[in-house]
Order: C-alpha cells, then structure tokens, then sequence
C-alpha cells in the first residue's frame, strides 16, 4: 500500500468521525442505518439548442466498505438503491457504468453516486427529478 493511500485512509477515518452524519441507506425491503460523509453536488443541464431542459442535482457520499450491511450481508452499493438524509432521498445511479468508486487502493472507503429524488410520502414511489424550477410528476 502506499504512503499516499495510507494518508487518505487516515483521513477517511477523520472525515467519518467528524463530518459524518447517519442516514439510512435501503434496497428493496432492507434498510440500515450507516454513517455517510456527503461529498458535495454537481449540477448536469441538459442543453439543447442554447435551451436548458432539466437540471439534476447529484451527490456524492463515501462510506466505509464494512459499513454497507443489508439483510446481515455486507454488499456493495447498486442503481436503484436509496439514501434518505433528513427529508431528502437519493438515489443510486451509474456515472460511467459504475455506481461507486474507491476512495482508495485499499478499497476501505467507497464514494457512492446518487441524484436527488422526490418522492411520495404515502407510497414512497419516485414522482419526480430536479427540473427548471418545478417537479415533474410521473
């Protein structure tokens, strides 16, 4: 392992102890409760013929591996899966085919892809992305 991949294993440990927040991470009818470092958004328009269509807010999280553990199995992060963060949920989703990175070569800490979703609170089903200001429902 190199030195560098030690440093920012350190600093994951860092982050996770004093940024960290607890949300709950599900997949279908499992759900956990892990300890999630928000990395900061991005914004894609997409622009066709100098008109913006839609904007959609995405974030990043890392997490630890060892942390990911739905149904007494620990897993890696997959589309579809959600993260509920206070009132917002976000969804996993591919950028480049892959739904999350690792932070490091040692593979302890994952970056994990995600758009903000809105959703129904009665039936949970997704009823809209970020869009120009307004919702659109499906």
């Amino acid at each position: 392992m190199s030195v560098f991949s030690d440093a920012l294993d350190r600093v994951g440990v860092v982050l996770k102890s004093q940024a960290s927040e607890t949300m709950t991470y599900k997949r279908g009818g499992d759900s956990a409760s892990i300890t999630v470092t928000p990395q900061g958004q991005r914004r894609n328009e997409i622009n066709i013929g100098g008109v913006l269509l839609e904007e959609d807010l995405r974030h990043d999280f890392t997490l630890d591996a060892a942390d990911l553990v739905l149904a007494t199995v620990t897993t890696l992060p997959q589309r579809g899966d959600r993260i509920t963060w206070g009132a917002d949920n976000f969804e996993v989703v591919p950028i480049d085919d892959q739904t999350y990175t690792y932070v490091t070569s040692s593979k302890k800490r994952l970056r994990v892809h995600t758009r903000k979703i809105y959703v129904a609170p009665a039936s949970g089903a997704v009823v809209g992305t970020a869009v120009v200001g307004t919702d659109v429902v499906a």
